[in-house]
C-alpha cells in the first residue's frame, strides 16, 4: 500500500513538473528564425517577395521543406517564419481581426474583416 502510494506521488510530482515544460516548447520559435509579417508583393520562381510592416522589402526562399498553409497570390497578407539566411519555414495567412467602425451620424457603417497590420475599412 505505501508503494502504491509512493507510486501516485511521484506521478503527480512528475506531471506538475512537466506541464510547463510543454508550454514553453509550443511556443518556441525555430533557433535564429524570425517572424515576417506583411504583403506579399510578387512570387519570383522560389522567392516571395514580401513587403513587411516597416516598408522594408524582405525576399524569402520558398521549396519543398517549407510548410505552406494554403496557396498564396501577389496582395495577399502573409505570416511567415525564416531562418536566419532567409529561407522561408513556414508561410500562412495573417490572422484576420475584425475592427470596429464609428459611424459619423445617421449612415450606417458595417465593419469589414481586414487583415492583421492593414488600414481599418468600413463599408458605407
Amino acid at each position: 500500500m505505501k508503494s502504491f502510494i509512493g507510486f501516485l506521488a511521484f506521478a503527480a510530482i512528475l506531471c506538475v513538473g512537466m506541464t510547463p515544460l510543454t508550454y514553453a516548447a509550443e511556443q518556441m520559435a525555430a533557433p535564429g528564425s524570425q517572424a515576417i509579417t506583411g504583403d506579399l508583393l510578387r512570387i519570383d520562381g522560389e522567392f516571395y517577395v514580401v513587403k513587411d510592416a516597416s516598408g522594408k522589402e524582405v525576399r524569402l526562399h520558398v521549396d519543398g521543406t517549407s510548410k505552406l498553409e494554403g496557396t498564396f497570390k501577389a496582395g495577399d497578407k502573409i505570416e511567415a517564419q525564416a531562418s536566419d539566411k532567409g529561407h522561408a519555414l513556414s508561410i500562412k495567412p495573417a490572422r484576420v481581426q475584425l475592427l470596429e467602425c464609428q459611424s459619423r451620424g445617421p449612415t450606417r457603417i458595417e465593419p469589414v474583416f481586414a487583415l492583421a497590420q492593414s488600414r481599418l475599412l468600413c463599408r458605407i
